[in-house]
């Protein structure tokens, strides 16, 4: 990835970017989609409140109005008990005193009398009227052909009748009938029949009922004029037909059962009432719009920084690549430098060590002890410059540990080899305990590792010809867990850390010394591969040698 100035004019470009827009977008239209669901519950919870309420007043209506018709039944029940003979006045007594008689819609209370001529033939004519309003009734004093026919069907009934309403005069009435037999299945003796006033039972039964911001129009389905009556200010009006269409965003339409006869019932709901109201629905969509812009702007810093850390990184990617670049190269020059070191330093090590021994194949005889033993040291101090070259290429090396040869490696028989291949002192014993697992790496590396820790674990014990050492696994959670322990001399709690350094060598007891290169090169390899390693005490004595290899 390389960095180029264009970057720079798509950062102050983010308005051209959809996502902002999108989002606003997706969310005023969520907020408008919660708005509506909103408006609809709340309507919802209003229409199921109307309902509740308009069923309420409708049996609330029917209740009054079954009451209103107790004098009827009160009256018949009399006369039925007296066979259907009462005198004018005992019939106005009788009406006196019933409470119910002064309600305001009930008009007049009659006993209509059945007679049979000597043809067989029955007639109705009325016999007592009792009313407490006797202006207005002149006109119903008569039985019209209408009458009739409701009296000959309410006589055949065993319960009260109610007529259509009809009109007399400009009053809306009906009548309610009950007739009075002498015993059961016997002919009927008469009816007892009350008049009622519509607009005057509406008031005295409807009116004074709370109407809770509703309108009520009740009407009777059987009359011609479709006459409607309504409550305003506690007052029956009678409204035109077309007049109950006004304010219908709630209706509730019932049928009000009065032993047989159904009258219509409409409740409508008044303005602003049962309907729920926009401002909270508003609310939520402006309260998105808000949102939306304020996520907007938000985004829109977010990009702009975006944009900037994409530019600082493709900038630092760019550098590091460089850096990477050089560093390869610096690299490869370190190798091929220590490849021709390597070369060049052993080539005249190689000739001072052949010079020594032919000094001293030649001049053997002329060498006195103490020349021989100069020339036997020449030789052991180039032996030991041979190595620390070999151990500095190693360690050099040992700097790309990081490649990425994984392979598991069993780890028994790598050792089983490696302890053919060392040349280990005679006597010096080394165990593998127990189970050891395959470790992910590459095998040379680990023949390294291990090679150092018992070469190390042998030259540097007092006793290598009777000496021991073992290698043991233990399984952890993420690790391996590799032990190499011996019977040596241990190592100083103070030198523990010192050991992996390069060059740190705590030698033998006869100042001989290693090259300090060896434990250095262990700890390079396994941090290499992102493990750890560290010394201990090994009880009753000796040193032990932890390895924690990842999984």
């Amino acid at each position: 990835m390389t960095w180029s100035p264009k970057a720079d004019d798509d950062c102050h470009q983010w308005f051209r970017n959809w996502i902002p827009w999108f989002v606003l977008v997706f969310i005023v239209s969520l907020s408008a989609v919660v708005a509506t669901m909103l408006y609809r519950v709340q309507d919802e919870n209003h229409h199921s409140h109307f309902s509740l309420t308009a069923v309420e007043l409708v049996r609330s209506l029917q209740s009054g109005l079954n009451l209103r018709f107790r004098p009827v039944q009160h009256v018949a029940a009399v006369f039925a008990h007296e066979e259907g003979y009462l005198s004018e006045n005992s019939f106005r007594l009788l009406a006196e005193s019933i409470a119910l008689i002064e309600q305001p819609g009930l008009v007049a209370l009659r006993w209509i009398a059945r007679e049979v001529n000597d043809e067989g033939q029955a007639s109705f004519h009325i016999q007592h009227t009792y009313s407490r309003r006797p202006v207005g009734i002149e006109a119903d004093r008569g039985l019209n052909t209408g009458a009739r026919l409701f009296l000959e069907r309410a006589v055949r009934r065993p319960h009260l009748s109610i007529s259509p309403w009809y009109q007399s005069g400009d009053v809306t009435r009906f009548q309610v009938a009950r007739p009075v037999f002498r015993n059961e299945g016997g002919a009927a003796l008469g009816l007892v029949s009350a008049v009622y006033d519509v607009a005057g039972l509406l008031k005295d039964v409807l009116c004074p009922i709370e109407m809770n911001g509703l309108a009520f129009f009740l009407s009777d389905p059987l009359q011609s004029t479709g006459e409607r009556f309504t409550c305003v200010d506690g007052e029956a009006l009678r409204v035109a037909a077309d007049a109950r269409k006004f304010h219908q965003a709630r209706r509730h339409d019932a049928a009000i059962d009065l032993y047989g006869s159904r009258w219509h019932a409409e409740v409508v709901a008044a303005p602003g009432t049962f309907t729920a109201p926009p401002l909270a629905s508003a609310a939520v969509v402006v309260v998105g719009i808000g949102f939306g812009i304020m996520l907007l702007l938000y985004l829109r810093d977010q990009f702009a920084r975006e944009c900037e850390i994409r530019q600082l990184v493709e900038r630092r990617t760019d550098e590091l690549d460089r850096s990477n670049d050089q560093l390869r190269a610096m690299n490869s020059e370190l190798e091929e430098f220590a490849y021709a070191a390597s070369h060049d330093l052993k080539a005249p090590l190689r000739a001072v060590s052949q010079l020594s021994s032919w000094i001293d194949e030649d001049a053997a005889a002329k060498l006195d002890d103490e020349n021989r033993n100069r020339l036997r040291l020449m030789r052991e101090r180039v032996v030991r410059m041979d190595q620390l070259i070999d151990g500095l290429l190693a360690y050099s090396r040992a700097g790309r540990v990081t490649g990425d040869v994984r392979e598991a490696v069993p780890l028994r028989p790598l050792l089983e080899q490696l302890l053919d291949d060392l040349a280990l002192p005679p006597g010096f014993r080394v165990e593998l305990n127990g189970f050891l697992p395959a470790l992910g790496g590459d095998r040379l590396h680990l023949k390294q590792v291990f090679q150092n820790l018992l070469t190390n674990a042998a030259w540097h014990h007092p006793h290598p010809e009777s000496g021991h050492a073992w290698v043991r696994a233990i399984e952890e959670r993420h690790d391996w867990r590799i032990e190499v322990a011996d019977d040596g001399t241990g190592i100083p709690a103070e030198e523990r850390e010192n050991v992996f350094k390069i060059f740190i060598s705590l030698g033998k007891p006869n100042g001989e010394k290693h090259t300090g290169i060896g434990l250095a090169l262990v700890r390079k390899l396994v941090l290499g591969y992102g493990g750890r390693v560290d010394a201990i005490d090994n009880p009753p004595h000796g040193a032990l040698f932890r390895i924690w290899w990842p999984k």
